[in-house]
């Protein structure tokens, strides 16, 4: 069963071991339900550069949805749920979600800027970005003028949470925290309110 307030962690690790560890402790102390998670320390093994962790949370897998960029879950699935996500594959995720008025969470590293987010400048990347995230529906939920990525020379807004109309009022306190991560990103915290009926 799904907790009614699920807090939730998304982060790049960019590979860092000691992001993880960190990141792992924490989880605990806040009591983390799900990691959003891009980039994790030895993902280059597995060729997978997104995963989801959930802790007392039911989630399943979607594989045929799935991509080396990314993950997807559903909670509290039914198995006639699962061949049914399964079979529509080929539709592709936002149809489904859109054709069955289903919730959809998405975690990124944009890797563009474009003030729609508060990156302190726009590039073409990211104007590609707002048009596609328009013709498709998706809201951006980033809310703080935080930098989400920080290197020696520069800081920047480049991590984003979207997600569809279905689910913008269930998504509560998101911020970018400024706890030490050991990666050249942020971590990004919001919480999942399972209490709000999704679409209202």
């Amino acid at each position: 069963m799904t907790a009614p307030v699920l807090t939730t962690t998304q982060i790049n690790f960019h590979c860092s071991k000691g992001a993880s560890t960190i990141l792992q402790r924490g989880m605990t102390a806040r009591h983390t339900g799900m990691l959003l998670i891009q980039q994790a320390w030895g993902h280059k093994a597995a060729n997978q550069r997104a995963c989801i962790l959930a802790k007392g949370v039911n989630v399943d897998p979607l594989f045929k949805l799935c991509s080396r960029d990314l993950m997807v879950i559903v909670t509290n699935l039914k198995a006639i749920e699962r061949q049914s996500w399964e079979r529509n594959d080929k539709i592709g995720l936002l149809a489904v979600c859109k054709v069955r008025g289903l919730p959809l969470l998405l975690g990124c590293d944009a890797n563009s800027h474009h003030t729609f987010w508060d990156s302190t400048n726009v590039n073409s990347r990211g104007n590609d970005l707002v048009e596609n995230l328009i013709t498709i529906h998706l809201d951006i939920l980033n809310t703080a003028n935080a930098p989400t990525f920080r290197h020696s020379v520069s800081e920047e807004v480049i991590d984003i949470t979207l997600c569809n109309g279905s689910f913008i009022d269930n998504v509560k306190k998101w911020r970018v925290s400024d706890e030490p991560t050991r990666s050249d990103h942020s971590q990004i915290e919001f919480k999942l309110d399972f209490t709000v009926p999704t679409g209202s």
